[in-house]
């Protein structure tokens, strides 16, 4: 018995011996002497700070983070839509309270909709959503398509295309509105207010008074003139783009079936509205910002060395195609505000300009300057 009882201890021993061996010394790969941690979360916390509930449409978006680190640590900010992830950004902070903003870069714009959502979580540096400390998320965030004005706010130049006169606030004349030579006098200048809907009021710069329709009349051939003030609707004006010469139609707001017209089509002629007619030249005006290196004192239609120079498909989507220039014409591309937005130098007598990153609008072609050539992109 005491045999038995002996080897019994003994095996027991040894058994012992083992356990502690294997607490001691793990098995290969892992290792050993090391005891895992439970962080404490409330020493990590992500919050949204001030996130509107309805967004533009628009190829990325910047949003405050609020956050508490106990060590340094990665935020990460996603886009979401009915529950299906769009981008992320993750972004490292250091130890410590503070708000740092982050930009998530979207492939594509999103399409109108009131399903968006932006969500976020704060995790140890290295590591994945799994082990988020802390999260956040803002629901319901609705997204429109914004409302661009045709014609950014500005001081532009306003004149007929059946005459190339501008637009003059003539004092002398009981402050009507008359077409007259093009000079770079303060009358001639036109301050843009958008309003929204592509509804404006009309500023001359020379003399602070605004574009109106007296009385708000609405019969043909109501003449133009200025007022001090512009807080009715016959002192606004809608501004639309006639797709087919791009030139521009102006209408009071009040009476939105006439436009402002030059009376009779003549030189020095006064102003007026008539009712409105898409083909009427009379109705149509070039808005030209004063800050455009390029004159509109002249036909931007014209030959060189007996050769048409030809621009199109017009209106443009993806690009325009230009005939008729000479190898070395430098090409400039310049939008409404006088902004060079494609240079380049021509290689060939017909060169293609791509398009697709342009906003839409109206936009002037010069070729060496000899030549000027107006698209719409659409």
């Amino acid at each position: 018995m005491k045999s038995i009882k002996l080897i019994t201890y003994i095996f027991f021993s040894l058994g012992i011996i083992q356990l502690n061996a294997q607490t001691l010394y793990p098995a290969q790969g892992k290792k050993w002497g090391k005891t895992s941690v439970v962080l404490d979360k409330s020493d990590n916390q992500i919050s949204f700070k001030d996130v509107p509930s309805v967004l533009y449409s628009q190829m990325s978006y910047t949003l405050d983070m609020q956050y508490k680190a106990s060590d340094q640590r990665e935020i990460v900010v996603s886009f979401w839509k009915n529950n299906t992830w769009i981008a992320s950004k993750v972004d490292k902070v250091s130890k410590g309270l503070g708000t740092k903003p982050i930009t998530v870069t979207l492939p594509s714009l999103p399409s109108e909709g009131n399903t968006y959502a932006f969500k976020s979580h704060i995790r140890p540096v290295g590591t994945d959503w799994q082990q988020a400390l802390d999260t956040d998320e803002i629901k319901n965030i609705k997204v429109n398509f914004k409302d661009l004005p045709i014609i950014a706010e500005g001081t532009y130049y306003i004149s007929a295309l059946t005459t190339n006169q501008r637009l003059l606030f003539d004092i002398t004349k009981d402050h009507l509105v008359v077409m007259n030579d093009p000079t770079d006098v303060d009358n001639q200048k036109w301050i843009l207010k958008h309003l929204g809907n592509n509804i404006y009021t009309i500023k001359n710069k020379g003399s602070n008074r605004y574009l109106e329709i007296p009385n708000g009349k609405c019969e043909n051939a109501s003449q133009v003139t200025t007022h001090t003030q512009a807080n009715k609707n016959h002192q606004k004006w809608r501004i639309n783009l006639n797709s087919n010469d791009g030139s521009y139609s102006i209408k009071p707001v009040h009476c939105i079936t006439k436009a402002l017209d030059v009376t009779e089509g003549e030189f020095d002629a006064t102003t007026q509205i008539w009712e409105y007619h898409k083909d009427n030249i009379n109705q149509k005006w070039n808005i030209v910002s004063v800050h455009n290196t390029i004159s509109n004192t002249h036909d931007i239609h014209h030959k060189i060395n007996t050769e048409e120079i030809s621009l199109f498909p017009n209106p443009s989507i993806d690009f325009v195609k230009l005939k008729g220039i000479k190898v070395g014409d430098e090409i400039i591309v310049y939008d409404l505000l006088g902004n060079s937005v494609i240079n380049f130098t021509a290689k060939q007598k017909e060169e293609v300009i791509l398009t697709s990153g342009l906003s839409k609008g109206v936009y002037i072609i010069s070729i060496s300057e000899r030549s000027k050539l107006q698209f719409i992109k659409e």
